[in-house]
């Protein structure tokens, strides 16, 4: 493709071979959702990229989870935003790099029930016995009555604050105060005055019985408000906040890498997904316009649950899912439902040279369907006849499948080389919204 051609009602993939015919998905299309397998990743990269770089151009919202850290997803964005003059909606999370990131607290617009969820992703649960059980139930239900208190008193809070609550239960005893003066009938002045009736000794809270049944949670919460990932988590007026940025059609960039399997990785990958699923069941219902496209980048970033809900519900909400994955046995070995939930809800598959039979085998279903003629004596003339067919494809060149059309093949487009690499002066920072927050309790410094 020489120059990118736009349709103001979807999103072009590539050209047919040899002729100057764009192959594309409507907005109808993409609300069905779309999977792209690509084992070396050579034309899928650019296809992703232009497709993003169109819905940049049309003004629509994006999401982006990048399992493999692909920086060059990131700089295409960022270039597209540059290019279409929308760097005002650009936002990007890495919690592993926080200056190359805007800050994010994952827990801070959280319903009490998510929230708790939320930090009890640091508690693994490789045990399952009557005693892990309970200690989590005693965890999350502490949790839960600190949260519901903080959020009947409408004060902000962070991962610091719910770690420093638990080791300086004096803050707690002064939340209570400030509770009953403010709402002293309510039910969450209640809930934590009986709560904390059992540590009291000699009229103070004793810190070591509270620490014993809240089962070291404060030093796991800790490790999220400390180094590189509180600079970028720790905050009372986060610049990244889902909900809006849906609402408003910013382009968001989440950098969860898949492949780290260290505790806080994997808990602050769920976390992100958690604040996400939240923000979507406000999100009920297709508010019209150009459709969200939320991109899970590589197989490790597909969270089963979330990725469920958005296959099956994503269309009622008009939202595009998009999949890009090596091998569906990749995503397979990660979650065989999930794989079979994702071939089954795709209403668009494009496919680049395959490797095994396997995986062709899989998408057998949907070829020699092209179309040529009308009325009833339409004949077939395959571009695809058989499985086989897809271990042979140019490079750069694709399969676009569907359950209830034509095959077509194309042509990703090329990307220069030329490039820019995303600098930490092209943030778009400084736009949170200042909140009360926990601080006043708990003696800490937040902005």
């Amino acid at each position: 493709m020489t120059g990118q051609i736009v349709r103001a009602d979807g999103i072009v993939l590539g050209e047919e071979k040899g002729e100057a015919v764009a192959v594309h998905l409507q907005d109808a299309d993409l609300r069905r959702h779309v999977l792209i397998v690509a084992p070396s990743g050579v034309g899928s990269r650019e296809l992703l990229a232009q497709a993003l770089s169109q819905q940049i151009e049309r003004g629509g919202a994006i999401l982006v989870f990048d399992g493999d850290s692909d920086t060059a997803i990131l700089n295409s964005i960022a270039s597209a935003c540059r290019k279409h003059s929308r760097q005002q909606d650009l936002l990007v999370v890495k919690p592993h790099d926080p200056d190359l990131s805007n800050t994010y607290n994952v827990i801070l617009s959280s319903d009490v029930e998510a929230a708790v969820a939320q930090a009890l992703t640091t508690v693994p649960e490789a045990e399952d016995n009557d005693g892990v059980r309970h200690n989590r139930e005693e965890i999350r239900r502490g949790l839960s009555i600190i949260v519901s208190a903080l959020k009947r008193a409408g004060l902000a809070y962070t991962f610091l604050d719910l770690s420093l609550f638990i080791i300086k239960p004096e803050s707690l005893q002064d939340l209570l105060v400030s509770l009953e003066q403010v709402a002293p009938d309510s039910a969450e002045t209640t809930a934590l005055s009986t709560w904390l009736d059992p540590f009291r000794k000699d009229g103070v809270i004793d810190p070591l019985p509270l620490k014993q049944r809240m089962g070291g949670i404060a030093g796991r919460l800790y490790m999220f408000a400390s180094g590189k990932l509180g600079k970028v988590l720790n905050t009372y007026a986060p610049e990244v906040d889902v909900r809006r940025a849906l609402d408003e059609s910013k382009v968001i960039y989440m950098d969860v890498p898949g492949s780290a399997q260290h505790l806080v990785a994997t808990a602050l990958r769920e976390m992100i997904y958690l604040d996400v699923a939240g923000a979507l069941a406000d999100r009920s219902r297709d508010v019209g316009g150009v459709p969200p496209i939320i991109v899970f980048n590589g197989a490790a970033s597909c969270d089963r649950a979330l990725a469920n809900r958005l296959l099956a519900q994503g269309r009622s909400m008009g939202i595009s899912t998009w999949l890009r994955v090596a091998s569906m046995g990749d995503l397979a070995k990660k979650s065989a439902v999930l794989a079979e939930v994702v071939l089954a809800n795709t209403g668009s598959q494009i496919v680049f040279n395959l490797e095994g039979s396997d995986e062709s085998l899989l998408f057998a279903g949907s070829l020699g369907r092209e179309v040529t003629g009308g009325g009833s004596n339409e004949t077939s003339d395959p571009v695809v006849s058989c499985p086989d067919d897809l271990h042979d494809l140019a490079s750069r060149e694709f399969v676009l499948l569907s359950p209830d059309a034509r095959a077509r093949r194309g042509f990703a487009p090329r990307v220069g080389d030329g490039q820019e690499v995303f600098t930490r002066e092209q943030l778009n920072r400084g736009h949170g919204t200042p909140r009360d927050g926990a601080d006043r309790f708990t003696r800490t410094s937040m902005a």
